[in-house]
């Protein structure tokens, strides 16, 4: 005979395990919701990526976590800066000039803001940040270290010579902006030895010679994954020779001011 008491305690526990079903039923659901969001979020900002909508990438991909979203990061702070690896490979394939030049205007042409290819020494500021932080996110995208596949180390390859261009950029302001975060320079070959025609006696600071060392280092990185018979390789490897003449490693004051006064020659 089932008592009162009895039909109570199953009552009880059929309703406990109904609800420990419709519990565990949430958390899957939620959880599943997480990673369709955060998929969905990726695509959304790749997405904005290739239609050029970089800062909606950055608001979209900035706090996430793994490879393939910091990759992205990565991607979005660059084009920030003005630079498409992808485009600069074809437009370095494209180039039909008969050899290696060794060109830093393969870059200094499209990080420039105005007609002209000229910037602001408060946007040479804003874009030197820019990339430092597209550098940080590839690297984070691998753990912390410079273990990137072929394709990661070519960008970084092109985010070191930006880097250096832009460093570039902030001792040219120091030196003859007199503080005017105003006034303008064209980070081309004709446009730097256009601003003075010697540069010797320019300050530079250690820690501009240590990131534009770092900055050689990524580029060389960058050449070796390319290969052989490649444009863009070929181009890092000479624009690597004019600036770390010696080939060490380390790009010296004496080093850095005939790379600048030999742009004008």
């Amino acid at each position: 005979m089932i008592t009162n008491q009895s039909a109570c305690v199953g009552g009880l526990l059929r309703t406990a395990m109904v609800l420990v079903c419709v519990f565990m039923l949430t958390i899957l659901a939620v959880g599943c919701d997480d990673d369709n969001s955060a998929e969905s979020k990726l695509e959304e900002a790749k997405i904005a990526i290739d239609d050029g909508n970089y800062s909606k990438a950055v608001a979209i991909l900035e706090g996430m976590t793994g490879k393939e979203a910091l990759d992205a990061l990565s991607s979005a702070y660059a084009g920030q800066v003005g630079v498409d690896t992808f485009k600069i490979l074809i437009d370095a394939g494209d180039d039909d000039s008969g050899g290696s030049t060794g060109s830093i205007d393969l870059i200094g042409k499209i990080i420039g803001t105005s007609d002209d290819g000229s910037l602001t020494c408060e946007t040479v500021l804003l874009k030197s940040s820019l990339i430092d932080q597209a550098v940080t996110a590839l690297i984070a995208s691998v753990g912390g270290s410079t273990a990137l596949d072929e394709n990661g180390q070519a960008k970084l390859g092109i985010y070191g010579l930006t880097d250096f261009l832009l460093v570039t950029g902030e001792v040219l302001c120091f030196n003859y902006s007199s503080g005017d975060a105003q006034f303008t320079v064209t980070l081309t070959e004709a446009g730097i030895s256009a601003l003075d025609s010697d540069f010797t006696g320019i300050t530079v600071t250690p820690e501009q010679l240590d990131r534009m060392s770092r900055d050689m280092g990524y580029v060389k990185q960058g050449a070796l994954a390319l290969g052989t018979n490649n444009d863009l390789a070929e181009e890092l490897d000479a624009i690597l020779l004019d600036i770390d003449s010696d080939g060490d490693g380390v790009v010296g004051e004496a080093e850095y001011v005939s790379f600048l006064n030999g742009l004008g020659a």
